[in-house]
């Protein structure tokens, strides 16, 4: 039996919030999985969108979050539409996909070629 568990500071250093749960796993890369899942909804939560996740596993060390717009993530973005008129599924349910369905490989050939996307700008002048 495990737990896994999270603190949050503010820039200063001081306590914000703090959380543990017991787990029944004994892995550790799961237990550290677990409480950055549980970290981040608590963040959400209290509707905190600056973060900076420390950890001392060593099996969970890189984790690099950017900032896309839609038109640079137009696979994931398909996924997400597609995901949301899926019908017959709960709305906690995770479709897996072992190949990508045929509403993405048109983007995803485009992604793996480098295309650009220009976002729409109406009011966009060139000389």
């Amino acid at each position: 039996m495990g737990g896994a568990a999270g603190v949050f500071h503010n820039a200063s250093g001081a306590w914000v919030y703090g959380f543990t749960k017991p787990l029944s796993h004994k892995d550790v890369l799961h237990a550290e999985l677990l409480a950055l899942y549980h970290g981040l909804q608590l963040a959400h939560h209290h509707n905190l969108r600056s973060l900076q996740v420390k950890t001392d596993s060593q099996d969970l060390q890189v984790i690099q979050l950017q900032h896309t717009f839609r038109e640079g993530n137009t696979v994931v973005d398909v996924l997400a539409k597609h995901g949301k008129t899926t019908k017959y599924f709960q709305s906690t349910d995770v479709i897996l996909f072992d190949a990508p369905p045929s509403c993405a490989l048109p983007l995803l050939a485009n992604d793996v070629i480098g295309t650009v996307t220009l976002r729409s700008a109406p009011n966009l002048v060139l000389h």
